[in-house]
């Protein structure tokens, strides 16, 4: 398969290989696609590293994702540094359709480590030549109203259950 390396084109697959690809599953039905095998929690939770195509060394991040509820072994989402790029890009992108240059957005997500996901929204955002603004997770809920009255942020973005309380 012809795959590309140069991370600035959108498909990573292209020729005639993008061509059967898409006329083989072009006219799937739900049932068909029902058919696909899916990776699941056990599958992260048990086999990680087998899903890693790449070398570990090449290995930037790896976020690890508490089971809930339960005292069970976490899940590990192992990222490259194209990875990294890819997901700061993406927040950029999403962020674009309702960000201005010059807004203030209001970042109430995990920042304290680096390779956060704060940390890549704050990069993003400033990408977009607005103002981020990181709070980190809602801690207390009088002391970030308090930081939104003093700001004034066009955007807030958290968790949802948190960012409810706000309505």
């Amino acid at each position: 398969m012809n795959i590309r390396k140069n991370p600035e084109k959108k498909s990573l697959i292209e020729g005639p290989q993008k061509v059967r690809l898409y006329k083989k599953y072009q006219n799937w039905n739900l049932s068909q696609w029902e058919t696909l095998p899916f990776v699941t929690q056990e599958d992260i939770r048990n086999s990680g590293l087998e899903f890693l195509c790449t070398s570990q060394s090449r290995i930037e991040r790896v976020t690890t994702l508490e089971t809930s509820g339960t005292t069970g072994k976490p899940k590990r989402i192992y990222a490259t540094e194209a990875d990294v790029r890819h997901t700061v890009e993406y927040f950029r992108i999403g962020m674009s359709t309702f960000t201005n240059p010059g807004e203030k957005v209001l970042i109430l997500l995990p920042d304290q480590r680096p390779g956060s996901i704060g940390k890549h929204l704050y990069t993003a955002i400033g990408q977009l030549e607005a103002i981020p603004i990181a709070h980190g997770v809602v801690q207390s809920l009088s002391g970030t109203l308090d930081l939104i009255v003093k700001n004034q942020p066009q955007v807030i973005v958290g968790i949802p259950r948190t960012n409810i309380r706000f309505s």
